[in-house]
């Protein structure tokens, strides 16, 4: 969780969390990868075969958030209307922000490379993520990114779609 008193973890496939207490099963049969807690610790983002879902906390509510995408580190920002995330697309590995709420996506980065592992900085208000782009497979280096203050500030397309270049990636 946010404030650190509550970890989140998958085993089997199934999504758990532990307080310091208990260990608690929070939803099962969902082949979960990569858990995080959403901005208020009500929910958690998680991958999966389908696509990216989160799961409420006190009600085990299921919410599809992204179908069909393969993705890695899901996670919320802020607001809870943006969903930042890595997906595959074109056998690459790309860095990809989705607004919820009318479901656009923009690509924020390309090239037959891979970019993954995104993270939100909320102290600086930027994307974090790995890149080898420029450098070999193997040999990734951390780049960080200013958030854009809204997903319109970038090329906006859905998942499927040829990928655009909103901003370049650069090496750091």
């Amino acid at each position: 969780s946010h404030d650190g008193a509550t970890l989140a973890f998958v085993a089997a496939g199934d999504l758990y969390i532990f307080d310091g207490r208990k260990t608690r099963k929070v939803g099962g049969g969902h082949d979960a990868r990569e858990p995080s807690f959403a901005p208020g610790d009500a929910s958690i983002v998680f991958a999966d075969a389908e696509g990216i879902a989160s799961i409420g906390i006190p009600d085990g509510v299921l919410t599809r958030l992204v179908r069909n995408v393969q993705a890695e580190r899901p996670q919320l920002l802020p607001g809870n209307t943006t969903l930042l995330f890595a997906g595959r697309q074109h056998g690459n590995w790309q860095i990809r922000l989705q607004d919820l709420r009318t479901g656009r996506s923009a690509q924020l980065t390309r090239g037959h490379c891979g970019n993954f592992a995104p993270v939100f900085d909320s102290g600086s208000d930027s994307i974090l993520y790995a890149s080898d782009c420029g450098r070999g497979v193997g040999l990734p280096a951390l780049i960080r990114e200013p958030l854009p203050n809204q997903i319109a500030d970038f090329a906006l397309h859905p998942l499927d779609a040829k990928p655009r270049l909103p901003f370049p990636s650069r090496i750091r």
